[in-house]
């Protein structure tokens, strides 16, 4: 197993100019979780998460000047272990290990970070709730004032919006995929049927069959196009397909952990009232930000990316083809994704 080491050294004469991650002295195993324990988390509507946590990952190797930092948050009822399992993370990742430290962070919801499946009273939070933490973790527990970029996908690409909105300074870049900054109408269609479907009783198994079959449902819809999915599972019986990603939660713990998620994302919009002002335009432009869209995406629209791309002045690389949103996966884009990602982050 190999291991990361990471040595703060607390001279300030000799190091006053270095940048390093964290207070002590912390061996750390790559690609290990930990936990950030909180004793409470204040959210902005002033609910308390009692007893909060965050959970997250490390993998590669700090440089001299810890100038290789990046921060990877997870997607919609995604994990740290996911975005290294699919090639997001790691050796030739779409985030290159062996060329950056990639700090990966569990999001409220997930079932590893604070959630309502591992919290008593679990209220709802937001997706600026998730940055709030995720900034307390990185500033105020490992001592980082900037990181070399933060990267979402997803859900993450959203967080990824959330972050240049709340601090645009901690991050020199700023590299959301397939992440939205507000919502279309026809977003919103799938977020109030999630909505729907996960308000159920889920203390009976009846309840949680039927919630399950719904969400498997409009996932199978929405991450595909029609094209694909009658291209590469046209020829399964429909019922073993459906059981296969049915698979993929069935459990009282994921449709709450998914319900409070879902509630985020349905309130989430970097605008302010609707309206992106010229103030944030200006902030905004100072900021090196690049976004990747796969224009066949049913599950986050890329309008809103090429509209805020166009106030703002950033480059969007659109990628054609019919995977939807699963685009990034490797059997579709990755390969391109990943090229774009390196160049990117390497200028």
């Amino acid at each position: 197993m190999r291991y990361l080491i990471i040595i703060f050294l607390i001279s300030s004469q000799l190091f006053a100019s270095e940048k390093f991650l964290f207070k002590e002295n912390i061996k750390f195993n790559e690609g290990d979780l930990y936990f950030k324990n909180f004793e409470t988390c204040k959210l902005d509507s002033k609910e308390i998460i009692n007893k909060c946590r965050i959970g997250y990952r490390i993998w590669g190797k700090l440089n001299s000047d810890a100038s290789n930092i990046i921060v990877f948050p997870t997607w919609h009822n995604g994990t740290t272990e996911s975005l290294y399992k699919y090639g997001y993370i790691g050796s030739d990742g779409i985030v290159d290990s062996d060329d950056y430290l990639v700090i990966a962070i569990e999001s409220f919801g997930n079932g590893i970070s604070s959630s309502p499946s591992n919290s008593e009273d679990f209220p709802e939070f937001s997706i600026k709730d998730i940055v709030t933490f995720q900034y307390r973790l990185l500033k105020k527990e490992f001592n980082i004032d900037n990181v070399h970029a933060i990267v979402g996908v997803s859900m993450g690409g959203h967080i990824t919006y959330e972050w240049m909105t709340e601090y645009p300074d901690f991050a020199s870049k700023f590299l959301p995929i397939e992440g939205a900054p507000w919502h279309t109408n026809y977003d919103m269609l799938l977020y109030v049927a999630r909505e729907n479907a996960l308000n159920g009783d889920f203390t009976k198994d009846s309840e949680i069959l039927k919630a399950t079959k719904i969400i498997t449902a409009l996932d199978g819809m929405m991450l595909w196009t029609p094209d694909y999915v009658e291209r590469e599972y046209g020829n399964l019986g429909f019922d073993d397909w459906f059981n296969t990603l049915q698979k993929r939660g069935n459990t009282r713990d994921y449709l709450i952990n998914r319900k409070s998620q879902n509630d985020a994302l349905i309130s989430h919009d970097i605008r302010q009232d609707g309206v992106l002002t010229q103030d944030q335009i200006n902030l905004f432009k100072d900021l090196d930000i690049f976004s990747i869209i796969f224009t066949s995406d049913l599950m986050v629209l890329p309008q809103p990316n090429i509209s805020f791309a166009k106030s703002v002045g950033f480059d969007v690389l659109s990628i054609d083809g019919d995977c939807g949103h699963m685009g990034p996966e490797i059997e579709c884009y990755q390969d391109q994704v990943k090229e774009a990602v390196k160049k990117f982050l390497s200028n």
